[in-house]
Order: C-alpha cells, then sequence, then structure tokens
C-alpha cells in the first residue's frame, strides 16, 4: 500500500494514498516520515541487504516490476 505521513496537531498521522500521480518528467522520492510504501502480509521475513521484488500497478493496467534492497530501519 502506498501511505502518506504528515504532522496534524502535533500528532503524526499516516493515511493510505489509492494512487501517486507522476508527471512525464516528474520525480517522487518515497521515504520514511513521508509518502512511503508499505508491504502488507509479506510472504517472508527481511532482513537488512536482502533484494525484494515488487509488482507497481500503473494506470492502464500495466504493472512494473522494481527490485528494493532491504535497509535497518531509522531509529
Amino acid at each position: 500500500e502506498l501511505h502518506s505521513m504528515s504532522m496534524d496537531g502535533g500528532v503524526m498521522q499516516m493515511r493510505k494514498l489509492d494512487l501517486i500521480e507522476v508527471k512525464v518528467g516528474q520525480e517522487i522520492k518515497l521515504a520514511p516520515g513521508g509518502n512511503h510504501l508499505m508491504l502488507i502480509g509479506p510472504k517472508r521475513s527481511f532482513k537488512a541487504g536482502d533484494q525484494i521484488e515488487v509488482a507497481l500497478n500503473l494506470c492502464e493496467d500495466k504493472q512494473q516490476l522494481v527490485q528494493f534492497t532491504v535497509r535497518e530501519s531509522a531509529p
């Protein structure tokens, strides 16, 4: 799932996003504390250094496979 995080009255709020619009030539960064990708119910555990493949559902019923490297979470 895609999520956004923001401060609201001194409280961090996380909300599910239905989509993130990326215009031609635009770059979007996903990062802790902002817009991010959350894996729900992964089929296995991950450790730092693992390579995982994720299928992203794009507009027009297209799908793109991307690879991520698992990193230690921020303290």
